[in-house]
């Protein structure tokens, strides 16, 4: 895979997958002395756009900040694609697409038949919406979450209940998030994990001071 890691993220770049499809990849990182995997497991961390990106089959696995196209991104997102994946948090913050997300628009994407797996802040699309780029606002137009599983995988306390989403599981800081035009099916999240008892997904989970707009 291609992974440039959070102490060498690339920067003020543009990545223009021209369609193609990066199949069976995987990304990780395992920490012997602290037992668990490290931060920024993806594709591609940093000040980065990418555009026009399939890919199917990865398995993403870290401590946090975990995703199939991104660890953590500042730039945006457009026409990217990803089916049939797995992302494991050790930790936290873990996104179909990106961990954690500190760009201002997420379009034309879309999360398929994929499993998203953390102790907190865990989404389909984004794990984490962080400090973005453009102002307070983050913007996610036209995109699709089908088919998915989310799962908080422990309890750390109340700060961290109820931080999983279809779209985020966590948005920080008072940011306001727009959803426009995009469409959720079938995705659950496991709401008891002894009994494997699941419900409907929701579009956010934990938002401080903020606010979802659905347009």
């Amino acid at each position: 895979p291609i992974n440039f890691g959070v102490n060498s993220e690339i920067s003020g770049v543009t990545v223009d997958g021209q369609n193609h499809t990066l199949s069976k990849i995987m990304s990780y990182q395992f920490i012997p002395e602290y037992q668990n995997y490290n931060d920024n497991q993806a594709l591609f961390n940093g000040k980065v756009d990418i555009k026009n990106l399939n890919v199917d089959l990865a398995g993403v696995y870290g401590r946090g900040y975990a995703g199939v196209i991104g660890g953590t991104i500042y730039g945006s997102l457009d026409n990217c694609h990803v089916t049939n994946s797995g992302v494991e948090g050790y930790f936290w913050q873990a996104g179909g697409l990106v961990g954690q997300y500190c760009g201002g628009s997420i379009t034309n994407c879309s999360v398929t038949s994929t499993h998203v797996n953390s102790y907190s802040a865990v989404g389909a699309l984004v794990g984490l919406i962080g400090d973005t780029t453009n102002g307070v606002t983050c913007l996610f137009d036209n995109c699709t979450v089908n088919g998915c599983e989310v799962r908080a995988s422990g309890s750390l306390g109340e700060y961290y209940d109820n931080s999983f989403g279809v779209v985020a599981g966590w948005v920080t800081e008072g940011k306001t998030v727009y959803i426009s035009e995009c469409d959720f099916q079938n995705n659950i999240y496991v709401t008891d994990r002894t009994a494997n008892t699941t419900a409907e997904l929701p579009i956010c989970g934990k938002y401080a001071e903020g606010s979802v707009i659905i347009e």
